[in-house]
């Protein structure tokens, strides 16, 4: 422990600079003279000191661990862990990474964010972007670089001025509101968005279950977004339980199951489907319209399947079906189905008439 009558240069003294990080912004790789320890010293201008008071003691898994805090004049010096691995810009420069390690990266990232933002009060990061996020060698993620974080009070009901980074803050940053939970949210949609086609949203938007992901990340209302973080991970775990790599994500529902069981069951709803659509009689009726019936009833229950199997997460491209809350999620996926299945049976109706 520091001894407290020590003063700013004493305690800073204690450290020897070994390398610049980052010259730009004052970040030094040091040394503890009294151990050989190293750590990061930044030198902080302008920060939100309580946010690094919270994180110095509450030590929150997923970001580095403040050893030490030194306010010299308007500066404050933040000791903190060097933590060894591969910056995800440095990853990303290589290009865009597969699906499933984005999800996976999401998630890591939604874990980090669910501790800060339930925290009393809450910690908005408010720059999260491939720079600050470090992939350790064990494969797990750090964030770091909280100059620009915040606490969330209430009360507050703008930004006073534009912290972050362009491209990845959420347009209440520029001072249209209070930057909350929900403007990190905005920034794990983009990062999201990079991640899976290597650009930025207004450059390339992803497409598919994950795209409909990020889109609702990166709707302008924060009320339109995910309300907190674990929502966010819920939908993306949606998405990976319904899309697996290569030729198995294109199976439909059931058949792409690891669980025998599930895959048995599939092989017979389908076996059913065709079976008994080809078992369809027709009486007084032509042999056009007998096929087109039994068209009709395969392309019927095909769809249908898809729908409710959630094929390729198609819930997250509508309303009410993308919605995180189960009961609005259920009666969205119903009143799709319901709607799908009537204007299938009109559009039948109609071709019947013309065989």
């Amino acid at each position: 422990m520091p001894n407290m009558s020590q003063t700013a240069s004493e305690l800073l003294s204690a450290y020897q600079p070994l390398d610049e990080l980052d010259a730009d912004h004052g970040v030094q790789l040091v040394k503890r003279l009294s151990d050989g320890h190293k750590f990061v010293m930044k030198g902080r201008r302008g920060v939100d000191r309580e946010v690094y008071e919270e994180l110095k003691q509450k030590r929150f898994t997923g970001v580095p661990v403040i050893e030490q805090l030194i306010v010299q004049g308007d500066t404050l010096y933040v000791i903190e862990e060097y933590v060894t691995g591969v910056c995800l810009r440095k990853i990303l420069d290589q290009g865009k990474i597969d699906e499933q390690l984005t999800i996976k990266r999401g998630r890591q990232l939604c874990a980090i964010l669910a501790k800060l933002h339930t925290n009393q009060p809450p910690i908005v990061h408010r720059d999260i972007k491939p720079d600050n996020i470090i992939v350790r060698p064990d494969g797990s993620i750090t964030l770091i670089d909280f100059g620009a974080a915040r606490l969330d009070r209430p009360g507050v009901v703008h930004d006073t001025a534009l912290i972050g980074t362009n491209g990845y803050a959420a347009p209440e940053q520029y001072g249209f509101a209070a930057s909350s939970p929900a403007a990190d949210i905005y920034a794990v949609g983009v990062l999201l968005n990079e991640m899976a086609t290597g650009q930025l949203p207004s450059q390339r938007h992803e497409d598919g279950a994950l795209g409909a992901v990020i889109s609702r990340c990166l709707r302008m209302d924060p009320h339109d977004r995910y309300q907190d973080v674990g929502q966010l991970d819920t939908a993306l775990q949606d998405v990976a339980n319904h899309v697996s790599p290569g030729i198995n994500g294109w199976l439909p529902p059931g058949l792409r199951s690891r669980k025998p069981l599930i895959f048995f069951l599939g092989i017979i709803w389908y076996a059913i489907i065709c079976l008994g659509s080809s078992a369809i009689t027709l009486e007084g009726g032509t042999e056009s319209q007998l096929i087109a019936m039994r068209c009709f009833f395969f392309t019927l229950l095909i769809i249908e399947t898809l729908w409710f199997g959630n094929y390729r997460g198609v819930w997250h491209t509508l309303p009410l079906s993308d919605s995180p809350r189960r009961g609005t999620r259920l009666l969205g996926v119903v009143l799709w189905g319901f709607a799908l299945f009537a204007t299938l049976f009109i559009a039948m109706a109609f071709i019947f008439s013309m065989v």
